[in-house]
């Protein structure tokens, strides 16, 4: 059974919070996610700040899926093999719900010379199943005074559309420029369309009738069941979403202010204002972008 960890709140960084590595001390500024296990990170826009990241064989770090933003600054970085940041977009609740979008994942990350195989995925939601088609009502049962057979069953209901699938998000990575040789990889594929519902069956068909006048009898048939419903449509497929890298030569706060702001304008131009709001609201408040 893997150990669920969860990030405590000290790493938690609101929007009006400063961004200091002191505000995110997680035994003496590092973060540590032992093999096999995850680490959950609470909902919202979010930005943890460490020394160091170590992330052993096979562990993740998931994303809750109320949150639109994640940003991860670390200055040195441990990652083995199989390791993985997860987020994904909240699936549709309701039948024939849209899955949401993939949030945005910004990664700055100072020295990446011990990263093996690390893999950041956004994904988009899952849309959610179409509703069941409603069963046709049951016919008129025989009646020996109208001397009428038994009526058939109404036509099923059809089943509702699926739900949209959710569009993969955004990753950015921020490495150095001299880094090579590194295990990153970055995944922002869509969630999956909803199916149809289920086709409604057929109503049933109503009761026939025995014995019918005085002697001799005569018998009313019985009505047959309706025809079902159609099952419903799938929802529409996902579009993928996008990713970039950028190398700095250092780290001081004049070459990150400029990298980030392109990334605040390539989410602007990419329709995704709501994302580039979030992550500006995130970055001033630690001061690097003011334009």
């Amino acid at each position: 059974m893997q150990q669920i960890l969860t990030v405590s709140a000290l790493l938690i960084v609101g929007i009006a919070t400063s961004l200091t590595a002191s505000a995110a001390q997680v035994e003496n500024g590092t973060l540590k996610v032992e093999a096999g296990a995850v680490a959950t990170v609470a909902p919202g826009k979010t930005a943890i700040l460490v020394d160091s990241l170590i992330m052993e064989e096979a562990s993740q770090i998931e994303l809750s899926d109320e949150t639109p933003l994640f940003l991860l600054w670390a200055k040195h970085v441990m990652a083995g093999n199989g390791t993985r940041i997860i987020a994904q977009g909240r699936a549709g609740e309701t039948p024939g719900g849209d899955g949401k979008d993939g949030p945005t994942v910004v990664l700055i990350l100072e020295d990446v010379n011990n990263v093996r195989g690390l893999t950041v995925a956004s994904i988009g939601g899952d849309g959610a199943q179409g509703r069941s088609g409603d069963r046709g009502t049951r016919g008129k049962d025989a009646s020996c005074s109208s001397a009428s057979s038994g009526g058939n069953g109404g036509k099923g209901g059809n089943g509702g559309r699926g739900g949209n699938a959710g569009s993969g998000g955004r990753v950015f990575l921020i490495v150095p420029q001299n880094s090579s040789g590194y295990g990153i990889s970055m995944i922002t594929q869509p969630g999956n369309a909803g199916e149809g519902g289920a086709a409604g069956p057929g109503g049933d068909g109503g009761a026939g009738k025995r014995n019918c006048g005085i002697w001799p009898y005569f018998h009313l048939g019985s009505g047959d069941r309706g025809p079902s419903g159609s099952k419903g449509g799938s929802g529409t497929e996902g579009k993928w979403g996008g990713f970039r890298t950028y190398t700095v030569e250092n780290f001081q706060e004049e070459t990150l202010a400029d990298r980030l702001s392109n990334i605040i304008e390539v989410l602007r131009e990419g329709g995704y204002p709501g994302d580039a709001d979030a992550l500006r609201a995130v970055l001033d408040a630690g001061g690097l972008v003011h334009n």
